[in-house]
């Protein structure tokens, strides 16, 4: 986990338990809505953050590989007397490793996105919707 998504987390905590604790302090179940609206933001935040450092990433290490293995493999082939073709044989095998790898960078990308980002999202629209309900529900049966 990033240190942006540890943030993300511990500040959506931070807002929820501030909105429940006003909105029981003022006995209006909106302000712990509203905080669910401002995890929500949080999270978009953080998610734009995150995805653009980790495409970044991806991109740069996909550029460097391919340059690195295709320097690499038209010296060393070259230096053992393959022809251009055989050459650019070889180095399309590397190059289908090279997208298999910035394809599981891509999937760790969606994987993090769909365990921290989207689960916040979620909850905070929830809590954004719908979190005054339960409040409201709670002090009308007291009255």
């Amino acid at each position: 986990m990033s240190k942006y998504e540890k943030f993300a987390i511990n500040l959506s905590i931070f807002t929820a338990i501030i909105g429940l604790a006003l909105s029981l302090h003022m006995k209006q179940g909106h302000w712990f809505g509203r905080s669910g609206a401002m995890i929500t933001v949080i999270a978009i935040i953080f998610t734009s953050i995150e995805l653009r450092n980790r495409v970044y990433k991806v991109i740069s290490f996909s550029e460097k590989q391919l340059q690195i293995q295709r320097s690499e493999v038209i010296k060393q082939f070259t230096n053992a007397g393959l022809s251009g073709a055989e050459v650019e044989a070889k180095f399309q095998k590397i190059e289908e490793e090279i997208r298999k790898n910035i394809s599981t960078e891509v999937d760790k990308v969606r994987r993090r996105l769909l365990r921290v980002e989207v689960i916040l999202l979620v909850v905070g629209t929830l809590i954004w919707g719908f979190g005054d309900l339960p409040l409201d529900a709670l002090w009308n049966q007291k009255t």
